[in-house]
């Protein structure tokens, strides 16, 4: 992840956009439903589990704020 990148070179303050996470519904999350690669629920519900997971881990070292309100991803605002 950039992040990442970002903290091991001394960035400390990160405003984050689009960070939604996936929805079940395929429509929600693509122009056109024919780009989805991902429909299995239990993967896309993973993938939006490894974003909290991560977010929160880097919200302990650093600042982030959203620019957006995520959607499908619940991060613990007390965290952040």
């Amino acid at each position: 992840m950039a992040i990442k990148f970002l903290i091991d070179y001394g960035v400390r303050d990160f405003y984050l956009a689009g960070f939604d996470g996936y929805a079940h519904d395929l429509i929600e999350n693509y122009a056109d439903a024919q780009m989805a690669f991902i429909t299995r629920k239990a993967v896309l519900d993973a993938i939006n589990r490894g974003m909290e997971l991560i977010l929160e881990r880097y919200s302990k070292s650093v600042n982030i704020t959203f620019v957006t309100e995520p959607r499908f991803i619940k991060l613990h605002k007390e965290d952040l």
